[in-house]
């Protein structure tokens, strides 16, 4: 559980995420107002870290358990970078006109169809660099 509390804390402290709710436990997501959580999940699995995507509303599900334990300070470290980066991203998309445009998240809400059929939160890639 002082995992989960750090880590929950540890995201709140990121400027354009946040958790959603008030988690109890050891599950929670990750939410935006102003980012698209989707493309930082692309991000966070380019990074290595596998993390579900849920809809309604788009947020980024993680599980945390002992496994986790030592990850934290990486996990943060690559979230903090996965936010900038769709933060420069948002920044750089602008229409014909000029004007900053943003993609829909409902447009990319992932498909039930195309949920992963691993119940691991990092992937195998993201555990090895976490010992590093």
């Amino acid at each position: 559980m002082d995992t989960a509390r750090r880590l929950r804390r540890e995201i709140d402290a990121i400027d354009g995420v946040h958790i959603l709710g008030e988690p109890h436990m050891s599950v929670m997501c990750v939410g935006s107002d102003t980012l698209d959580v989707y493309e930082i999940g692309d991000h966070m699995q380019e990074r290595g870290w596998h993390l579900d995507r849920q809809q309604f509303p788009p947020s980024l599900h993680l599980t945390i358990n002992h496994a986790h334990v030592g990850s934290v300070e990486a996990f943060v470290a690559d979230l903090r970078d996965a936010v900038d980066a769709s933060q420069r991203e948002d920044r750089d998309r602008v229409d014909a006109e000029g004007r900053r445009t943003m993609p829909s998240a409902s447009i990319r809400a992932p498909s039930f169809a195309m949920a992963p059929t691993s119940s691991s939160t990092m992937s195998s890639a993201a555990q090895s660099r976490a010992v590093r």
